[in-house]
């Protein structure tokens, strides 16, 4: 099966396509373009670089070229697409990110990554150039890479299976992640059109329980500092404890299934008995977490509570309703987080502030943790 046949097929399949590239692979538009009809399955493509990745994500990269960057993308890319098409059920959204070779004296690491994402699952796969090729070598395949992936999604072959066949690629330079396939109920909460899924529970956890205590977070990871704050809450009030994982955040990028997966896990493997369940909802701010947990009370940081605090976050609409609701904080102080005098006055009233003396923060944070992460993975 060469490119023509490839291409012929991925052009007769009934999905539709959004991309978005970036670092090389351009070739691949090329193909899929110059035989005509593409229109039909491509719905956009976005070939772009820092600042229109950073437009598109709505924020800045903690790494450019790395797996999270490329998930995101994704999912944005996804999104973008569902938008300018109105479709989701078929349609997919595809992101390459590379890291190609600048000439002949380029000693630095080479890298393709492609992430897939659709309404049904999320994949990502990468590249490692470990043999010394030219820039245009490497172009050309990571564009073939590119046409792979999308030859994978058709299900005309794996993208595998076409690298090797065309023998591109040294051994141990292609990685492929487990193919993240998820339930109904999440794929649901992912589209919006639930507002909330419960993704794990203890068997004992009755479903009256009285006012839970919600965790609501992105827990990117889940560190020490959250456990301690979930073990304090727990003895201080032993009431139900449910960790919200959501979707969507304020001005942080949707999440993929991979990293659903992975959060959850991580979450679960932590083997804390304070934490009674894991809900996953779609809801960026506390003004619809207070509605879709109606009758619950929330943990929060004191760095969260200057956030809604924020009229730039929450508005003056949502604060009065959160004010209004009857909801309670209990909140944990942070490290180096500016002085909450500045709160006003009715949000701090439903605030019970838990003291240094039961919880002492110290720095510990998930962006921390990445980063360092990141460098032993990079060094």
């Amino acid at each position: 099966m060469d490119i023509n046949e490839i291409v012929s097929k991925i052009l007769k399949s009934d999905l539709k396509f959004a991309l978005t590239i970036s670092g090389g692979g351009s070739q691949a538009i090329g193909e899929l373009l110059r035989h005509g009809g593409a229109a039909k399955n491509i719905v956009d493509i976005n070939v772009t670089f820092g600042a229109g990745i950073e437009a598109l994500l709505s924020k800045k990269p903690e790494i450019l070229i790395s797996e999270q960057t490329a998930l995101e993308l994704a999912v944005a890319t996804y999104t973008r697409g569902a938008t300018l098409k109105h479709e989701i059920y078929r349609l997919i959204g595809v992101t390459s990110l590379s890291k190609l070779s600048k000439n002949s004296q380029d000693k630095e690491k080479h890298v393709s990554l492609i992430a897939v994402h659709c309404a049904d699952y999320t994949k990502i796969y990468s590249i490692t150039y470990i043999k010394s090729r030219t820039r245009e070598e490497e172009e050309w395949i990571n564009s073939y890479f590119i046409l792979a992936a999308l030859a994978e999604c058709c299900r005309i072959a794996t993208a595998a299976d076409l690298l090797k066949k065309f023998s591109l690629l040294e051994e141990n330079e292609f990685h492929a992640r487990e193919l993240c396939m998820i339930s109904s109920p999440i794929r649901d909460v992912f589209l919006g059109f639930s507002e909330k899924y419960l993704t794990y529970s203890k068997s004992l956890v009755k479903s009256n329980f009285n006012r839970p205590l919600i965790f609501s977070g992105n827990f990117n990871p889940i560190h020490k500092n959250h456990i301690q704050m979930i073990n304090k809450a727990k003895s201080l009030k032993n009431r139900p404890i449910f960790i919200d994982i959501s979707v969507s955040t304020e001005n942080k990028s949707r999440l993929d299934y991979l990293s659903i997966n992975d959060r959850t896990v991580r979450i679960i493997s932590e083997k804390c008995e304070a934490i009674d369940g894991i809900y996953l909802t779609n809801s960026p701010t506390y003004g619809r977490k207070i509605s879709i947990y109606s009758g619950s009370d929330f943990i929060i940081g004191s760095d969260t509570l200057i956030k809604i605090n924020d009229m730039q976050y929450s508005g003056d609409e949502e604060l009065k309703k959160i004010i209004a609701s009857g909801v309670k904080f209990l909140v944990f102080n942070r490290k180096d987080v500016a002085n909450i005098h500045n709160v006003r006055m009715d949000l701090m009233k439903i605030c019970e502030f838990i003291t240094v003396d039961d919880y002492l923060d110290d720095g510990t944070n998930s962006a921390s943790i990445r980063k360092f992460a990141n460098f032993l993975e990079n060094s």
